[in-house]
């Protein structure tokens, strides 16, 4: 895929208090994440979603990006294949097999590129 990924990850506070940070990753291609602090503070649930959205707002394109888009739906690419070929070849062949959809094959790819970022996160 060309050009960059851009996700918002919000974690929960490993000390159990209920409250929520998020952060930023910023996934350049060839590249390592880079990943900056939404608000560093540990919030409640609702004001860390909203603090997502005002940063990311201007990412967001409603076409693409509404659970509506037709694109959604449609069958996996030949390029999400490829992808997924190189990342998980197995995964490639299940999607083949269970007639994934692009998003669910997006999904993957954007999972398998931040796995070791959600399992050992920066402090």
């Amino acid at each position: 895929m060309v050009g960059r990924y851009e996700a918002a990850i919000i974690e929960r506070d490993p000390a159990g208090s209920g409250l929520y940070r998020s952060r930023l990753y910023i996934m350049p291609p060839g590249e390592e994440p880079e990943h900056q602090w939404i608000r560093r503070d540990y919030l409640p649930l609702r004001q860390q979603v909203a603090l997502v959205h005002e940063a990311t707002g201007g990412l967001y394109i409603k076409s693409l990006g509404s659970k509506d888009a037709k694109w959604r739906k449609e069958p996996v690419s030949d390029k999400q294949l490829a992808t997924l070929q190189r990342i998980h070849p197995r995964l490639a062949r299940q999607a083949l097999e269970a007639g994934w959809t692009k998003q669910m094959a997006s999904e993957a790819i954007t999972y398998y590129r931040l796995r070791q970022t959600l399992l050992h996160p920066p402090e």
